[in-house]
């Protein structure tokens, strides 16, 4: 992977088609559609907005870049494919928020848990996928607050509660408090090779909570599984302080980890090249482990775009491997636009990859280390952090209220 800055399409002199170092065609439109999603959750509004302002923006560069016919193609249809996200981001916000509506009222529902419950004190918050409501098949998300189970829920399991879903005018995930009975009827519903992995998952965690007391065992657990732990309050206050919060939940760092390691491993016996190929096997299976969340498919994706252009002799930006990661995950799902824990890791990701470099090579010049390897290094360091924490500050104000 290189840090190298992409251009716009047809940057250069006015006659260019294609300057050398331009971003592919390809690329440029999975980056419009990403934005164009993300533009959809964070401004609301309908899609003709955002065909507007991405018209006029496109209009802009290719005025300033002197762009040929071809790209002043290219640019038209990534307006369009911007906009497109943009719509379908609303349609299927517009849909969830209908099937959560349908749920308000005293019902008999019965759903999965979806992630790790939130234990706070003597209470517990349980995140469901509701498959039936008073033995109907049903849809929908339900925030289930309980008295903490003497036996803790985990992920996978099925329960039952009978009692009142309040929903919120446009929300799109209902909430029910204290409900007058509930039971558990199934633990790991969903499949031979789910339980397999969840076992997985639950082995490893006990592996680390023998080895660690705590709170290590939780940070650990959070930094190698993305494992979700109660922590002491202040511990997790400054956390949210430092900004280091990414770092005990599931994120990139988790499949960096994991393969940093592999290939480390496999090459004392196998060539580079070979173990970083193997390691793609770890990747589907420690996604599932980890949780499917959506900073580590991110990664995972990413992962498999650097490994395949290296195998190929290639070298290709990784902001590029970042635009078809987004572009894939927001076609299959445009609701990850809402996601904080996606936006996150798409804004640190973007900050190292695109901000990074500029500010890298501006410290380098002012403190004059072209040839001076370690303070070279110390300017690389700032600047990749420097540049992950300025593109994080707008997500992470507008997600916690407060900036590290």
């Amino acid at each position: 992977m290189t840090s190298e800055r992409p251009t716009l399409p047809g940057a250069g002199p006015p006659t260019a088609v294609q300057p050398r170092g331009a971003w592919p065609a390809l690329p440029l439109l999975a980056a419009a559609s990403a934005a164009g999603t993300l533009a959809g959750a964070a401004l609301g509004g309908s899609w003709p907005v955002t065909l507007v302002v991405g018209g006029l923006a496109a209009t802009a560069a290719a005025l300033r870049a002197g762009a040929g016919v071809r790209w002043l193609g290219v640019l038209a249809l990534a307006v369009a494919l911007a906009a497109v996200g943009h719509a379908r981001y609303a349609q299927a916000t517009t849909q969830r928020i209908a099937v959560t509506a349908a749920l308000a009222g005293t019902h008999l529902v019965t759903g999965v848990v979806e992630d790790e419950p939130a234990l706070r004190g003597v209470t517990s918050t349980v995140a469901l996928t509701v498959e039936r409501v008073d033995g109907r098949a049903a849809g929908g998300r339900v925030r289930l607050l309980l008295p903490a189970p003497r036996e803790p829920l985990r992920p996978g399991d099925r329960i039952e509660f009978a009692g009142r879903v309040q929903v919120a005018p446009g929300r799109s995930v209902a909430t029910a408090a204290y409900p007058a009975r509930w039971a558990l009827l199934e633990r790991d519903a969903g499949g031979w090779w789910r339980d397999a992995l969840r076992d997985a998952r639950r082995w490893s965690e006990a592996r680390i909570a023998r080895a660690l007391p705590e709170p290590a065992s939780a940070l650990a657990a959070g930094m190698l599984l993305g494992a979700q732990r109660p922590l002491p309050e202040a511990l997790a206050r400054d956390l949210r302080a430092t900004g280091t919060t990414h770092l005990v939940v599931a994120s990139g760092q988790n499949v960096a980890l994991l393969l940093g390691s592999a290939v480390a491993l496999l090459a004392i016996v196998v060539p580079r090249r070979r173990a970083a190929l193997a390691t793609l096997v770890l990747l589907p299976c420690y996604v599932v482990i980890a949780g499917g969340e959506p900073p580590v498919v991110r990664a995972a994706l990413m992962a498999v775009g650097v490994v395949a252009a290296g195998l190929g002799g290639r070298r290709t930006p990784g902001a590029v491997f970042l635009a078809y990661a987004a572009g894939a995950m927001l076609a299959f799902d445009p609701l990850l636009a809402a996601d904080r824990s996606f936006q996150l890791s798409l804004a640190a990701t973007a900050g190292v990859l695109l901000v990074a470099p500029p500010l890298r090579d501006a410290l380098i010049g002012v403190a004059r280390a072209e040839r001076r390897p370690l303070r070279a290094a110390t300017c690389e360091l700032t600047a990749v952090a420097l540049g992950a924490a300025l593109a994080v500050a707008p997500v992470q104000a507008a997600a916690f209220g407060e900036l590290s």
